[in-house]
């Protein structure tokens, strides 16, 4: 019997649209409890941040980030959970 549970499946997140102008949506599964998405510059300097609860399922969880404050340019968006589960992506924000 297969079981359900988020530590079973791997993590991971993807962006769309990449390239964004406005709105990134962040879809992310395999993940549990407090999952914390973070937008930073190449230096390290967060931009932006959304916490989302996230219950222990498969489903995946989709979150919108308005980006129209953030200028044009490469990013990184970090997705991290409250159990150390945590992955890294290029964003692309172009106008």
């Amino acid at each position: 019997m297969a079981s359900a549970h988020a530590a079973t499946l791997p993590a991971g997140f993807s962006i769309t649209p990449n390239p964004a102008s406005s709105i990134v949506h962040i879809a992310f599964t395999g993940y549990s409890g407090k999952v914390t998405i973070h937008i930073a510059d190449i230096n390290g300097k967060q931009l932006a941040e959304k916490k989302v609860v996230q219950a222990n399922t498969s489903a995946p969880v989709q979150q919108a980030i308005d980006i129209s404050p953030i200028a044009n340019g490469v990013y990184l968006v970090t997705v991290t959970d409250e159990n150390g589960n945590r992955q890294t992506g290029k964003l692309v924000i172009a106008r």
